[in-house]
Formats: C-alpha cells, sequence, structure tokens
C-alpha cells in the first residue's frame, strides 16, 4: 500500500515539474515571437568591469523607451568559461541575437554570424541631427572599422565595436611623493627604471613592503608588450617585404620563418632584456596573480604604479580612496646607450585595437530589432552614453568621453608599432603556449634572456613550424570563401565593380602569400 502511495507521489511531481518546464519553455518563447507580443533581444558579452553592465542597462533603458514592445537583456558571462559557453550556445542554437566573439575564425564567422558590410554602407539613422548625419555608419567609428573581423580575410564587415583601447600608467600620487618628492611622473623609459629604483631602495629604509608596479599575468603585458615592441620597430620595417608598414601582430609566427628573425638577433635580445629589466620591480611570483590581484595590491597602497587600460578605471577608482594620476607608458628615449638604436619613437595609437565588439547572430530570432539597436548602441548619441556611464572611451567620432578618463583618448601621432614574439596569456597557439612556459626562465630575479632562450629553442622552431600552418589553413579557408561571392558579384551588377576588384586582389594577394608561408615553411628543420 505504501509502495503504490509512493509511486503515486512520484507520478504527481513528475507532472508537475514537467508542467512548470513546459510552461517556462512556452512562456521563453511566446516573448520572442514578436507581433503583439515583446520581442527580447539578448547580447552576450564577458565585460564584467565595474560600469560595462550599467552603461548596457542605460542603453537598452533608452531604446526601449524609444521602442515599446521591445527589451533589451544582457547576458555578462565570466571570460574564463566564456568561450565555452559561447561555443555551447553556437553548437545549440542558443546563442545571443548579438554576441561578442573575440578573434573568432573564419569559418565560425561565415557559419553563425551575418555579414554587416551591406549595412554598414548606409547612414547610420540615430545620427541624425549630429554632425554624423548622412556619413555611412562604416565610416562613422574612429578606427575606420579596420579592426572588424572578417574584413581582411572574407571582404566582409562582421562586428563592430563600442570602445577603443589605450594602455596607460596608473600612479598613486600620495606614494609617489611620500617616495620620491617633487619629482616628475616618468616620461621616459630611463625615468621609470630610476623611480623604480628610488622607490625600491626608499621601501627598504622605511620598513615597508612596497613593490614599485603592482603586477600580474595581465597587467605585466600591459608592459612587457609594448616596451618589447620598441625593440623591434624597425627590425619590423626591415622584414616587412611589403612596404605596407604592417607589424606580423596576430600571425607573428611568420615572421620567424627561414631568412627571417630568429631568437639570437639583437633586436629580439634587446626586446627581451628590456622586459626582464622591467620585470625586476614587480612583485614576487606575479606570474600567478590575477588582474584583480595587482589591482587589489595597488587599491592597499602596497605598489606605486599599475599598468592597465582605461576598462579598469572604474574598478580602481572605486577601490582605491587616493588621489591616481594617469601617464602615457614611458618609452625608451633615441638617446639610450642600450635601447635607443632599435626605436622609431613612441607609436601612434590610431589602429591601438578596439574592444567589445558585436557580432548579429544568424540564428537572431529578431535580427532587424537587434541590427537596429547595434545601430543605436554605435551612434554617437547612443555611444556617448555608453563612454559616459562606463568611462571607457568611445569608439564613435564626435562621441564625448568622460572627463575623468580623457588621459587614456589615443595618440594619432607616432610611428608604426613593433612586435612581440608572444604574450603572456592572450591569443592561442603553440609560440603563446611554449612562451608563457618558460617566461619565468626570464623574469624570475636568477633568470636571464640567455636561460630564457636555450629554454625555448628546442621547440621554438616547431611550434612556428605549427603556427604558420594553422595560419596557412585559415588562409586557404578564406580563400575558398571568396569564391562564391566574387563569383555572384560577376552577375550582380548592384554590387558594382569596386567590390569585386577588392575581393579579386585580396584573394590573389592571399593566395601569394599562402604560397610562400608553404615554401618557407617546409624548409624549417626543427
Amino acid at each position: 500500500m505504501t509502495g503504490n502511495v509512493m509511486n503515486r507521489i512520484g507520478i504527481v511531481v513528475l507532472i508537475l515539474i514537467f508542467g512548470w518546464s513546459a510552461w517556462t519553455v512556452l512562456s521563453r518563447n511566446s516573448t520572442l515571437l514578436g507581433g503583439d507580443q515583446e520581442i527580447v533581444v539578448r547580447i552576450g558579452h564577458w565585460q564584467l568591469e565595474s560600469g560595462l553592465r550599467d552603461a548596457f542597462d542605460a542603453l537598452a533603458k533608452r531604446y526601449s523607451e524609444m521602442h515599446p514592445g521591445v527589451t533589451i537583456k544582457q547576458e555578462a558571462v565570466p571570460g574564463r568559461v566564456y568561450q565555452t559557453w559561447m561555443r555551447t550556445g553556437l553548437a545549440g542554437g542558443q546563442e545571443p541575437d548579438l554576441m561578442v566573439t573575440g578573434q573568432a575564425r573564419d569559418e565560425v564567422l561565415a557559419r553563425h554570424f551575418l555579414p554587416l558590410t551591406r549595412e554598414l554602407a548606409e547612414p547610420n539613422p540615430y545620427n541624425k541631427g549630429t554632425d554624423l548625419e548622412g556619413v555611412p555608419w562604416r565610416e562613422t567609428f574612429v578606427d575606420g572599422l579596420s579592426n572588424s573581423l572578417g574584413v581582411q580575410t572574407l571582404q566582409e564587415y562582421y562586428s563592430v565595436p563600442m570602445a577603443v583601447l589605450t594602455i596607460r600608467l596608473y600612479v598613486n600620487s600620495g606614494l609617489w611623493k611620500k617616495f620620491l618628492g617633487e619629482r616628475p611622473l616618468p616620461r621616459d623609459f630611463d625615468d621609470l627604471i630610476s623611480a623604480c629604483e628610488d622607490i625600491t631602495r626608499k621601501s627598504r629604509e622605511l620598513g615597508q613592503d612596497v613593490t614599485p608596479i603592482a603586477s600580474s599575468r595581465f597587467t605585466a603585458e600591459m608592459l612587457f608588450s609594448p616596451l618589447f615592441k620598441s625593440q623591434t620597430q624597425k627590425f619590423t620595417v626591415q622584414l616587412n617585404r611589403l612596404d605596407n608598414l604592417t607589424p606580423p601582430r596576430s600571425a607573428v609566427a611568420s615572421a620567424f620563418l627561414p631568412g627571417m628573425a630568429s631568437l639570437d638577433d639583437p633586436a629580439i635580445r634587446d626586446g627581451l632584456q628590456i622586459v626582464r629589466e622591467i620585470s625586476q620591480f614587480m612583485q614576487p611570483g606575479f606570474l600567478q596573480l590575477e588582474r584583480e590581484d595587482a589591482i587589489l595590491a595597488f587599491a592597499q597602497q602596497r605598489a606605486v604604479m599599475l599598468p592597465t587600460g582605461a576598462w579598469d578605471f572604474l574598478s580602481i577608482k572605486s577601490q582605491s580612496p587616493f588621489p591616481i594620476e594617469i601617464v602615457r607608458i614611458p618609452w625608451p628615449s633615441a638617446s639610450h646607450p642600450r635601447y635607443g638604436k632599435n626605436i622609431l619613437g613612441p607609436p601612434s595609437e590610431a589602429g591601438s585595437g578596439s574592444a567589445t565588439s558585436f557580432c548579429l547572430s544568424a540564428a537572431s530570432r529578431h535580427p532587424e530589432v537587434a541590427l537596429d539597436f547595434l545601430r543605436f548602441m554605435t551612434s554617437q548619441p547612443g555611444n556617448e552614453i555608453f563612454a559616459q556611464t562606463s568611462k571607457w572611451l568611445p569608439s564613435v567620432a564626435g562621441a564625448k568621453p568622460s572627463e575623468t578618463t580623457k588621459e587614456f583618448m589615443p595618440e594619432i601621432e607616432g610611428a608604426t608599432d613593433g612586435f612581440a614574439i608572444a604574450p603572456i596569456m592572450f591569443g592561442g597557439g603553440e609560440i603563446t603556449r611554449i612562451y608563457a612556459q618558460n617566461i619565468h626562465h626570464l623574469v624570475d630575479p636568477d633568470g636571464s634572456v640567455e636561460a630564457f632562450v636555450e629554454a625555448l629553442r628546442p621547440s621554438f622552431a616547431k611550434a612556428v613550424q605549427r603556427d604558420v600552418q594553422r595560419q596557412i589553413d585559415d588562409q586557404t579557408v578564406a580563400v575558398r570563401r571568396l569564391e562564391g561571392p566574387i563569383a555572384a558579384r560577376r552577375i550582380l551588377p548592384e554590387d558594382g565593380t569596386r567590390r569585386l576588384s577588392a575581393a579579386v586582389q585580396s584573394q590573389n594577394a592571399q593566395e601569394a602569400f599562402s604560397a610562400w608561408l608553404n615554401s618557407q615553411n617546409a624548409s624549417i628543420k626543427p
């Protein structure tokens, strides 16, 4: 008898659970149907910094006021699990309507997202009444969308950014004066090293555990990368056989093909040495620390300086009850006895990079509404709401940044940038992996440039070969994907000859470069 009662209770519970699940699914779907129902547009990103979610909420609220019946919901996912979450959503067709993808590969873009090229050629209607009225949407961005996903390989624009990125040095004004008096903030690398040496000496004299530079795997890269690149500026020009002043950034492996750069080149050794020199003024064990640890050390006044970007400004400011000054990363002077011979000068930040770039999902239930919201976010008025609330730098020309972050605005004038071997933690590929695994040989107090190079050397050639092969494979896929659009444009007069010519030229250039990469890669002897 008891068993029958338990079975009946179990059946009732299952029915209730099924009913609740069905109601949840149906109610969710009903909000996505349109018509008389509420339209919901979902946006996905990993930006959990202070102010970012508030900025998207402000944009969503304003858009919903302008378009009653439309609700914008943001899904902010921690960066550590974002890529897994994104891949799962793409595989199951459950991705948000608008999504930040990071450096998505071409096949992912072409399969899961919609090109925006045609729409970007038209004016953004939300710029009406501004100085951008009537200007093609593509031309309203400060970087001209040169970093848009897909534009270099697929000849299509797949993403538009919300912000631009620059790196600066945060300085605790109180601690600076305590240790260095009225000394001016560092203007070049010599000033920075001198200040770090004096802070280290003075903190020992006072018996205080204060580090010159708060660091972590993330924030260390904010110094390592630009300083290393300062030593490869002239070298980049020498390696640039097409004379287009384009440094081998994302495809850095091709810079180490036979006949190009090597780990023994003086510029590469100087780049490693300058990284080692600055690393000695960071707290012990920084390679095991996260970005939040470095920010906390700075906020607790256990460090005088912190290198990072405008994206951390609100987080740092909210935790730091002391005045902060902002300076550009101190560059080596041309008169420096070792490092000066390699540089052309502080680089232009005009192409420093974009951030929070959204793509439009091919599985969007409301692509027209999602596209319209994307236009609003990247209009001059919308982007200004974003910048003023988040304290990030606007990506749209004429959008006013927050007064508190004007020091982060990019310096347009400057020289071409150099290249670094690899980052500690960003990106992928074999070179990045072995670089991160062995960098302790470079930055440890008892390490050296020679120890690092010798640790890297046994696996470096094979890593270059694998990364270049991946580059070749990506370009082969990109070339094949161009064949369809090229064939279509030959018979679709409305596309015009300009886009057809651009696509053909891009395909020819990529085929020629891939052929050269193949020939050079085959000659590597690991």
